[in-house]
């Protein structure tokens, strides 16, 4: 692909691109489906427009209309730079048109989605149990796997995402993308923290150092998404309970609800105990995912697991969450770190215990680990950061 893809037109009926449908549009643009004119390349594309402001005499017009072009093109430069995963969506070309009242920024992307994450969870959390909620399962069970495998080759590659959530992971069939990367930043491998000077990202999913105007890092994204994970694992091991796991942190972001999201994992963990492994074929393919949220979500960001540590704790004990292309050069356990985490197994600890009713744990007056170093010590045999 050349490197230098970007045009400029004088309207969108010159752009080589065909709107065909309409995707869904916001304050600062839209989002369309579109293909090439008249040419064989039938292959259908996402079209992302971003409304300019109108060119402008006044030297400050100018200068913001300057800007706001430089933070797209940041966009669409640090997506390119990642266009060899097969799991983050790739910049086709871009363009911008220059006449009339309102010019535009454009983006040409592929895949074409069918849905986002979030779409599907709340999907799988309506379906009822049987074969079609089974497979769902067994689906997102990869998806995670290959999320922390294209999370782990961005940071590698020194690029923050700093806005993962469910609404920007795109989902077509069984394939996932991870997308929208407006305010994602590169780092530099010696400071890979920064502190922003406004807030950046979507406080649901945003980790406390964000909240707080705090240096963010690598680590950041791990917790979004955690967040993420802990969505996913609620509607592959309950019925339909995404719900509840909203109103048991009153609504507030996750990094503000420590004892909410504490209690949550500890009732995820509850349902699987009461599965007989020989009975319950998806024990297995649940098992790890609030297992993942609970590392990924510490709020010690310098205590967090990083993507590299998740990759080579799955090839460990579930290689075959990755993809087939995922699965390709994964990196094995570290001989000298060993593993970020270890959990504790009901047949070893017998001080690992659970309610016979999960539902109890729900309930104000049932005990859960006061905070998440508490939980640490219940759950995990071996921390990297125990002395």
């Amino acid at each position: 692909m050349p490197d230098n893809i970007h045009r400029t037109y004088d309207n969108q009926e010159d752009a080589p691109f065909e709107h065909l449908n309409h995707l869904g549009h916001g304050s600062s643009g839209f989002v369309d489906q579109v293909q090439r004119r008249a040419s064989k390349d039938k292959e259908i594309y996402a079209r992302k427009c971003i409304k300019l402001p109108a060119q402008a005499k006044s030297a400050s017009r100018r200068e913001l209309r300057d800007a706001k072009i430089k933070k797209i093109e940041e966009e669409a430069r640090i997506i390119r730079q990642l266009r060899n995963n097969p799991h983050i969506v790739e910049v086709v070309e871009t363009y911008e048109t220059t006449s009339g009242h309102r010019p535009l920024f454009c983006i040409i992307l592929l895949p074409l989605a069918d849905r986002d994450l979030g779409d599907m969870i709340t999907h799988v959390g309506q379906l009822p149990e049987g074969e079609e909620k089974n497979d769902a399962i067994r689906t997102m069970r990869h998806w995670a796997a290959c999320l922390v495998r294209a999370t782990d080759y961005m940071h590698e590659r020194r690029v923050k995402h700093k806005d993962i959530k469910p609404g920007n992971i795109l989902v077509r069939g069984e394939e996932i993308w991870i997308t929208d990367f407006g305010i994602a930043k590169e780092f530099l491998e010696q400071n890979s923290e920064s502190i922003a000077t406004h807030f950046e990202g979507t406080r649901t999913y945003c980790p406390p150092e964000a909240l707080n105007n705090e240096k963010r890092g690598r680590a950041s994204d791990m917790f979004s998404l955690g967040c993420c994970f802990l969505e996913m694992a609620t509607v592959m091991i309950t019925n339909g309970k995404l719900e509840d796991l909203k109103q048991l942190r009153k609504g507030m972001p996750y990094a503000e609800s420590e004892q909410g999201v504490l209690r949550w994992i500890f009732y995820l963990f509850s349902i699987i105990a009461t599965w007989n492994p020989r009975t319950v074929v998806l024990r297995r393919a649940v098992l790890l995912l609030p297992a993942f949220a609970f590392v990924m979500m510490d709020p010690n960001s310098a205590q967090r697991i990083t993507a590299r540590q998740l990759v080579i704790l799955i090839s460990v004990f579930q290689e075959d969450m990755f993809c087939g292309l995922c699965r390709k050069g994964v990196p094995k356990e570290d001989p000298i770190h060993g593993l970020h985490s270890k959990f504790k197994s009901r047949r070893e600890s017998p001080e690992l215990e659970y309610p016979a009713d999960p539902e109890d744990v729900l309930k104000p007056e049932f005990q859960v680990p006061a905070n998440w170093e508490a939980a640490k010590k219940y759950w995990l045999k071996d921390h990297m950061w125990w002395s």
